[in-house]
C-alpha cells in the first residue's frame, strides 16, 4: 500500500507539457506555438523531431520536444569517428528558423558544387547535361547522354569543406553507390576529381585538346580531307600540299582533339592581319584559319575542344580576340561558332569561287560549361 501511495505522488507531481514550458517563464502565445508545432497537422517538423530524437537522452528530449528548439539539445561525442558514409551534421539549436537557414546553406553549397562541375563536365563528349542533387549532406551526380540515356555516377559527401568531399561510385551490378579510393590514394578528394573519376569509369577517357606533334600532322591533314570530303568537296592533290605546308609554317598554331593516341579534329590559328589576311600583323588578334573534325564525330563537341584549346593558348600568347570566316551556307560551322561564343561581325567577303563567307568574333577568354541543373 505504501509503495503505491509513493507512486501516486511521484505521477501527482508530472506537470503536464504546457505547465512544464510555461516553468521556463515562456510567455502563454509561445507555449502554445511550441506545442502546435509539435501536436498539430503539420508533420514536417514533428517528423524531424522524432527521427532526430531517437539519438538524444530522455531528459535532452523532453526538453527540446517540449520547447521546439528553444533548448539546445545535448551534443554527441566529439569523438565522432569519422564515417565515409556520414556526412557533416550541423550543431546547435533546432527549429523552423534554424531549419531554414539549413535550406539556405544547402543551397547555396549546391549551387557552388553545381557551377564547378559544369566548368569540368565538358570534357566529355557524351554529355549533354549534369544534374546535381542535394541531400542531406550528400550530393548526387548523374548524365544525361547524347543519345537520351541518363547515367548515374557517383555520390558525394559534404565534409565541410569545398575542396575535400566523400566519394562514392555508382556501381550497376549492385544499383548503389560504393565507397571508393580516388586515384590520390584518398577516399576523398575534390569534386573535380571525383567527376573525372567517375566519367573516367563509365565513359572512358576524356577528350584532350593539345598542341600538335610532328606525327600529328598527317593525321590533321587527313581529317580535313575527310571533312571535305564529307561535305561534298573532296580536295585535290595540290591542295593536300599546301595545307601540308601551312600547317608546317612557323607561326602556326596548331593543335589536336584526341582521346588517347586517336586524333578526332584538327585546327590551325595564326596572327590576324590588317586588310583581311593582306596587311600588318595585329598583335591583338588570332585569326583561326582552320578547323576540321573527323566525320565520325560530328555533333559531339570536339570543335569546342579545339576553339578552347585554341583559346587558351591565345591567351598566354596576349591576344585579346579571335576571329574565324565560314561559309554562309554550313551552318553546321556557325552553329558550333554561335556555340562558343562567337558573334557575327557583320561583315561578308566573296571568296574566289564565288562563295560568300561571314566573319565572326569573340573575346580570347570566354567561360567554358555545359547546362547543368541543379534539383
Amino acid at each position: 500500500m505504501a509503495k503505491r501511495l509513493r507512486q501516486a505522488r511521484m505521477v501527482s507531481t508530472c506537470r503536464p507539457i504546457r505547465r512544464a514550458i510555461a516553468a521556463f517563464d515562456i510567455p502563454s502565445a509561445q507555449a502554445n506555438t511550441a506545442v502546435a508545432r509539435w501536436t498539430g497537422p503539420v508533420g514536417a517538423v514533428r517528423d524531424a523531431a522524432s527521427s532526430s530524437s531517437r539519438a538524444r537522452s530522455p531528459v535532452s528530449k523532453t526538453i527540446t520536444n517540449g520547447l521546439a528548439g528553444a533548448i539546445a539539445p545535448t551534443p554527441r561525442s566529439a569523438h565522432r569517428s569519422a564515417d565515409l558514409d556520414s556526412p557533416v551534421r550541423g550543431r546547435g539549436p533546432s527549429g523552423p528558423g534554424m531549419m531554414e537557414a539549413m535550406a539556405t546553406q544547402n543551397t547555396v553549397k549546391a549551387q557552388a558544387l553545381r557551377q564547378r562541375l559544369a566548368e569540368r563536365a565538358w570534357r566529355w563528349p557524351p554529355i549533354t547535361e549534369l544534374t546535381v542533387r542535394y541531400r542531406a549532406g550528400f550530393a548526387y551526380l548523374d548524365a544525361l547522354l547524347d543519345n537520351g540515356d541518363e547515367l548515374p555516377l557517383c555520390r558525394l559527401r559534404d565534409t565541410g569543406d569545398p575542396d575535400r568531399w566523400g566519394f562514392a561510385l555508382y556501381t550497376d551490378n549492385t544499383g548503389r553507390y560504393e565507397n571508393t579510393i580516388l586515384p590520390t590514394g584518398h577516399p576523398a578528394g575534390t569534386p573535380e576529381e571525383a567527376l573525372d573519376w567517375s566519367c573516367g569509369l563509365h565513359l572512358g577517357a576524356p577528350v584532350t585538346a593539345r598542341l600538335a606533334r610532328g606525327e600529328d600532322l598527317v593525321a590533321a591533314v587527313d581529317i580535313w580531307r575527310q571533312a571535305n570530303t564529307a561535305r561534298g568537296r573532296p580536295p585535290t592533290e595540290q591542295r593536300i600540299d599546301r595545307v601540308r605546308d601551312k600547317l608546317a609554317e612557323p607561326d602556326a598554331l596548331v593543335l589536336v582533339a584526341s582521346v588517347g593516341d586517336e586524333v578526332l579534329g584538327m585546327a590551325l590559328a595564326e596572327p590576324g592581319r590588317d586588310h583581311d589576311g593582306h596587311g600588318a600583323r595585329l598583335e591583338e588578334l588570332c585569326h583561326i584559319s582552320m578547323l576540321f573534325v573527323h566525320p565520325d564525330h560530328w555533333g559531339r563537341r570536339v570543335g569546342l575542344f579545339l576553339l578552347e584549346g585554341i583559346s587558351g593558348h591565345a591567351n598566354k600568347q596576349r591576344y585579346a580576340h579571335l576571329q574565324v570566316w565560314t561559309g554562309e551556307s554550313n551552318d553546321r560551322a556557325q552553329h558550333l561558332y554561335r556555340r562558343a561564343g562567337f558573334t557575327p561581325s557583320g561583315r561578308t567577303l566573296l571568296l574566289d569561287s564565288g562563295e560568300p563567307v561571314l566573319h565572326f568574333v569573340r573575346p580570347a577568354s570566354y567561360p567554358r560549361k555545359i547546362n547543368a541543373v541543379l534539383h
